[in-house]
């Protein structure tokens, strides 16, 4: 199998990566029922990810086999709480990989690249949101060294 090509994304990818989006909606949805797509959400994510490519703070990149888009990461620089250092975080927006593509390093070549971007931008530290029903996510982003640092909690309020 051919090594995938990692590059910054480009808005002729969106129609392949909407579809890796759509699954993966999909997959957290049946993972837990919290996560609920909007009827509109595939039109809401296309229209945030063409956007992303034109924020300077933020990073888009994809993985790239014989042509076809199998994978992506979104990262960005944002500040971090008020009164803490370092005043600027790096922030894994998202991540997704085709389920028939998963697997020979293409989470830790989109990371890669990611990160190189992030400490071109002066940023030392990431921190991301990985779904706790996500067993494949958890075990991946730990396998690349990354360590719990909240309980990110969820409520539903009452009527």
């Amino acid at each position: 199998m051919a090594d995938p090509e990692m590059r910054r994304a480009e808005a002729a990818d969106l129609d392949g990566l909407s579809l890796i989006w759509q699954e993966t909606a999909e997959t957290l949805s049946r993972l837990d029922i919290r996560y609920r797509v909007a009827p509109d959400g595939a039109a809401q994510w296309r229209a945030a990810f063409l956007k992303a490519l034109d924020d300077p703070n933020r990073c888009c990149i994809v993985a790239v086999r014989r042509g076809t888009v199998i994978g992506y990461m979104i990262g960005a620089v944002q500040p971090n709480a008020p009164g803490l250092l370092p005043e600027q975080i790096g922030m894994v927006i998202e991540m997704a990989v085709d389920s028939h593509g998963r697997g020979g390093r293409i989470g830790t070549g989109m990371f890669d690249l990611l990160s190189a971007w992030f400490r071109e931008q002066g940023i030392q530290n990431v921190e991301l949101r990985v779904p706790y029903r996500n067993a494949i996510a958890q075990a991946f982003w730990r396998a690349i060294g990354a360590t719990q640092l909240y309980d990110h909690m969820w409520l539903k309020l009452r009527d």
